[in-house]
């Protein structure tokens, strides 16, 4: 039986197809390592400690990650443009609905909004030939290479953890079968 959990729900529009395909994998991936940090992990009092500090660890590296996604936008829009008052459009932005189910998933908001944005800038450079097709392609998988890294890194956390409660779940099954096998049979 599938339980019932509580998620936050918040809409976003992303117009470039970059934030779009990376809402899936980031939302499911630092999802899924959230929602076990946080909720199915947490019956193991004995991890408690690790269990923090793997959170702290994840949440601090994407916070990280939108520092530097936030530096970045900040570099580029101190660059003069040859045309300031050029509006960017995209031709199918999407309306994308993220579900939160652990507090720590609300990161991901402002880091899709910021890596959207970040994709925008670098668009509208090449678009108003500031920059080459190359460095353009270049420079989005960059930050794309960026993100996957840290969710790469997180990613280990999360399994150094997952591995500590499967052992000591393992333990616990071994000591309970040597009791039963212990008992004498009547």
């Amino acid at each position: 039986m599938t339980s019932s959990r509580p998620v936050i729900e918040f809409e976003l529009e992303l117009q470039t197809r970059q934030a779009q395909s990376m809402k899936n994998w980031l939302t499911h991936n630092l999802g899924g390592m959230f929602y076990m940090l946080e909720v199915v992990f947490r019956d193991k009092p004995e991890l408690d400690a690790s269990l923090t500090q793997t959170i702290n660890e994840i949440s601090e590296a994407f916070d990280d990650l939108d520092d530097d996604l936030l530096v970045c936008l900040d570099e580029q829009e101190q660059k003069k443009l040859p045309y300031d008052n050029v509006s960017l459009k995209y031709s199918n932005p999407k309306n994308i609905s993220v579900e939160c189910s652990t507090p720590q998933l609300l990161c991901c908001q402002q880091l899709l909004n910021h890596f959207d944005q970040i994709v925008q800038v670098f668009d509208k450079q090449w678009l108003l030939k500031e920059i080459t097709r190359q460095e353009h392609q270049q420079n989005i998988l960059a930050w794309m290479q960026k993100v996957s890294k840290v969710l790469f890194e997180c990613n280990k956390k999360y399994r150094s953890v997952r591995h500590q409660v499967m052992a000591q779940a393992e333990a616990l099954s071994s000591e309970a079968s040597d009791s039963q096998e212990a008992l004498p049979l009547v």
